[in-house]
């Protein structure tokens, strides 16, 4: 009971999204693709914290091309530092609307991949829905 009003009084502090990386992509030239995203994700709780449900969309340069998601069931370790796979939808229409846009800035200046929206995390019985907005450049040329 004293460890639930401790948690209760602190509350669950919101995740800190570190990098985004594309990992895997499979299903090009069909409708809809899919893209494996490692998301770096620390989890300053002095706690585990599961995630029981997420809300998220794939950006590419400012644009939506599809849904990412943790899955259910994941648990995010106290204090610590995680890459987590997560599976992505893609529209290929509106990648490759986005990728048509500004092609040659995408090449020299990398694609810009962002993702956003909300995750909910428990703990000890309490549980807090957080946002997620982080933006990331990857270069494609090597």
């Amino acid at each position: 009971m004293l460890a639930l009003a401790i948690v209760s009084g602190c509350g669950i502090r919101d995740f800190e999204v570190h990098s985004v990386a594309i990992e895997g992509l499979d299903g090009l030239g069909s409708e809809e693709a899919t893209v494996t995203v490692a998301l770096g994700i620390h989890n300053p709780n002095p706690y585990k914290v599961t995630v029981i449900g997420d809300h998220m969309g794939l950006w590419i340069s400012g644009d939506s091309i599809g849904t990412i998601s943790f899955g259910q069931g994941i648990t995010l370790p106290a204090k610590e530092a995680e890459q987590v796979a997560m599976s992505a939808k893609l529209d290929m229409q509106r990648v490759n609307a986005a990728l048509n846009k500004n092609l040659l800035g995408i090449f020299i200046q990398g694609l810009e991949i962002g993702v956003e929206g909300t995750v909910t995390g428990k703990a000890w019985g309490t549980q807090r829905t957080i946002e997620v907005h982080h933006t990331e450049r990857i270069s494609l040329v090597q």
